[in-house]
């Protein structure tokens, strides 16, 4: 099996990125061989694999540690020291360079065109012999494009090898593992969004040089008199940036797609990513030569000044919307992030805090306190303590497998999440009522509260079974005379397997 997600693919008996990575935590200590056998020297393990990247020969790998100036720094690196890695990089001269950083200094090499970057990493302080370079030392490559091949890095290997990982050492407990996962996670995605703007670059076309202006106004007057300069500009505006705007503005209005179980994390990647499209625009717009462009049509008196303030008034409004909406659901991000860390039970004392920051949320913000927004970031919190109960109640073990006192408990707090969702809910809507010349709480309680009641309805209808199963296992123990043999595992497996879907319930599906 090869792997290849933006890096060359590797077999894994060569070690790929992520079969050298699973090693590491997963592999007993072998000392590296050579393909006849022999031991590998450090130096000459770190020569194979870059020759491996590269498509060149050892030797030569060799010849460039031997006449970069870091020869002796570079078997330093394999004693016990401040060096922590060591980069090999191809140049845009397609020339092979190497560079080693220490502590606290830039990892990343400017790699440009179609060069590669290979890394090695220690990962401990000891000296490192052929006995232990394969497990004291990680191994990587990544792409020109170094941002989409370290998303793919942690999102196909560091994660998938991090949940997998089953001891952490003095760090082993279950909370503190699931917090620095969910950072892991949440990193990447934020990552992800960083390369999809990258990726969609919104570029209003630069004026010709023999036609730009310096941005002072007595030049600024002078192109105004010159109708050759007045008409490219009309031309360059009024055709060309007024269609890029509009096709964006027009974009933004658009719909959102999403999955019906998303939570609020994604209300704040979605206006992250928007606020990042029109910086993009306005950022431009601050460039001497486009302000000064625009000034020299203001300066004329043309027509298309008028529709083009339209169109910059508007990605002037949409910008601040966006960055307002970010700073409040920034506000807000603290609050919900027990929704995707705590379980049911630990997310009690956390949702009065939530409520509130949404409250301050609707009374403050500037865009984002219309009925519609509210209702829908609402929706989201239900949606992501839904997934939350779900989650906890399948944690573990199937239900047939769990023990039936610890299911039930389990199953009752689910039910008290949404009690105690809702009747904060309702006490802060009855304190709002009480100023009637602030904001109000007037939102569709059906709309929020509607999936949660029905995936609590379910929920009910387990426990109740659960509990009926628990009365009638003390039969098992009876030892009248004739009595069947009531310890039937069978139809009690079976009765649980029946009623599993009660707790795969989905938010697509419509309501009864």
């Amino acid at each position: 099996m090869n792997f290849k997600f933006g890096f060359v693919p590797y077999a894994p008996e060569s070690h790929s990125p992520c079969s050298r990575f699973l090693s590491f935590l997963n592999s007993s200590p072998r000392p590296p061989l050579m393909s006849g056998g022999d031991r590998v020297e450090p130096r000459a393990w770190i020569c194979k694999k870059v020759s491996e990247s590269f498509l060149l020969d050892p030797a030569q790998i060799d010849g460039v540690i031997a006449s970069s100036g870091f020869a002796a720094r570079f078997d330093a690196f394999f004693k016990e020291g401040k060096i922590k890695r060591v980069i090999f990089y191809m140049t845009e001269d397609k020339r092979l360079t190497l560079t080693m950083d220490a502590i606290g200094e830039s990892i990343v090499p400017v790699v440009k065109g179609q060069g590669k970057c290979c890394f090695f990493f220690r990962l401990s302080s000891r000296q490192i012999t052929f006995a232990n370079v394969d497990q004291e030392l990680l191994f990587g490559q990544m792409e020109s494009h170094f941002l989409d091949s370290f998303v793919e890095h942690l999102k196909f290997i560091f994660i998938p090898a991090l949940e997998s990982q089953e001891s952490w050492g003095q760090s082993s407990r279950a909370e503190m593992v699931a917090d620095f996962l969910h950072g892991v996670k949440k990193f990447t995605k934020t990552m992800e969004a960083t390369v999809r703007s990258l990726h969609e670059v919104i570029k209003l076309d630069a004026p010709e040089p023999k036609f730009v202006v310096a941005d002072e106004p007595q030049a600024i007057l002078e192109a105004s008199q010159n109708p050759e300069l007045v008409k490219y500009y009309e031309n360059l505006i009024g055709a060309r940036w007024c269609r890029t705007v509009e096709q964006v503005l027009v974009e933004s209005d658009q719909v959102r797609s999403e999955q019906d179980d998303v939570g609020p994390d994604a209300e704040l990647d979605h206006w992250k990513e928007r606020m990042a499209r029109f910086s993009m625009i306005t950022d431009q717009l601050r460039l001497p030569a486009y302000k000064a462009g625009i000034m020299v049509l203001h300066q004329a008196h043309s027509k298309v000044y008028r529709a083009w303030y339209k169109f910059d008034a508007r990605i002037t409004d949409a910008s601040n919307e966006a960055k307002d909406n970010v700073k409040y659901l920034y506000n807000l991000d603290r609050f919900s992030q027990p929704l995707y860390q705590a379980n049911p039970v630990e997310m009690l004392d956390a949702v009065p805090g939530m409520i509130k920051a949404i409250r301050q949320m609707h009374s403050l913000a500037r865009y984002y306190n219309t009925s519609e927004r509210m209702t829908a970031l609402f929706v989201k919190v239900t949606n992501q303590m839904i997934v939350c109960c779900k989650n906890y109640i399948l944690l573990g073990a199937p239900l047939w497998e769990q023990d039936r006192n610890s299911l039930i408990a389990k199953l009752h707090s689910c039910i008290d999440l949404r009690d105690t969702y809702r009747e904060q809910y309702r006490r802060t809507k009855a304190e709002l009522q009480a100023i009637p010349q602030g904001k109000q709480f007037d939102f569709s309680e059906v709309s929020i509260f509607g999936n949660f009641d029905m995936f609590c309805k379910r929920v009910q209808k387990l426990e109740d079974v659960v509990q009926t199963i628990e009365q009638f296992s003390t039969l098992k123990k009876t030892t009248l005379e004739r009595c069947l043999d009531l310890s039937f595992p069978g139809p009690v497996a079976t009765c649980f397997l029946l009623i599993h879907h009660l707790c795969s319930w989905s938010g697509t599906q419509k309501r009864e």
